[in-house]
């Protein structure tokens, strides 16, 4: 009892020394300017305040922690640019607007016009997270279709999710042929492109195709035989 109110009281005098002192905010963002992500236990030891005196600094501050790496890196709230997929990466280490990885994949799949696959999902948050979906499926937070050798996530609510199934249908139709009187034409035109035009004699000597050997031959003895 005594340690933990020996702690408390720390605590206190540490963050009353914050208020007092902003240069403790100032540390705070100015670490931040120089590694834009910090994991909590190195980010207290260049502070010299506790761990949870810290984490009420990022509180305060406004933070976000990363969906990868189980969580365990933080970013100061206007640090990052987020896609339009509301993402965003620093190196390997990935933070969404929407906060953690489960909220991420909710919100993703919700939002998507057909549904995405674990491998769609995957490759845009760039981990892993087959089991996560089947969890949240079983838990009511998503819905899932088969569709061929894979399963596509859907949004939980059902009127987002028979949009969704609709989008997916279409997207699945084989294309309409095309009707017979236009095919005759395109066969038309692509027979009449094919056909080598004739090389008219009118044109000059040198655009016109060599005489062969044999040509010669019978010019040669056609005038022979008309001087005999």
């Amino acid at each position: 009892m005594k340690t933990g109110l020996l702690e408390d009281v720390a605590l206190l005098y540490q963050e009353a020394n914050m208020v007092a002192h902003p240069q403790a905010g100032q540390r705070l963002a100015s670490l931040f300017a120089k590694q834009p992500c910090w994991m909590i236990e190195p980010l207290a030891a260049e502070m010299d305040y506790s761990i949870p005196s810290v984490r009420r600094f990022l509180s305060r501050t406004g933070y976000y922690s990363s969906f990868t790496h189980n969580g365990k890196w933080y970013t100061l709230r206007a640090i990052p640019r987020f896609s339009r997929d509301g993402l965003w990466f620093y190196r390997d280490i990935g933070f969404s607007r929407a906060g953690s990885l489960t909220s991420t994949l909710i919100e993703l799949t919700s939002r998507s016009a057909a549904g995405m696959t674990a491998e769609m999902l995957g490759e845009k948050l760039r981990c892993r997270c087959h089991t996560i979906l089947v969890q949240l499926c079983r838990r009511g937070k998503l819905q899932r279709d088969k569709a061929g050798r894979c399963y596509v996530y859907l949004a939980a609510d059902p009127h987002t999710a028979a949009g969704q199934r609709r989008a997916m249908a279409l997207k699945d139709l084989p294309p309409a042929p095309l009707p017979a009187e236009i095919a005759v034409l395109v066969l038309v035109a692509f027979i009449r492109s094919a056909t080598p035009k004739p090389v008219s004699s009118n044109w000059p000597k040198r655009f016109q195709p060599p005489r062969t050997s044999l040509s010669r031959r019978r010019r040669s003895k056609g005038s022979s035989i008309y001087m005999g």
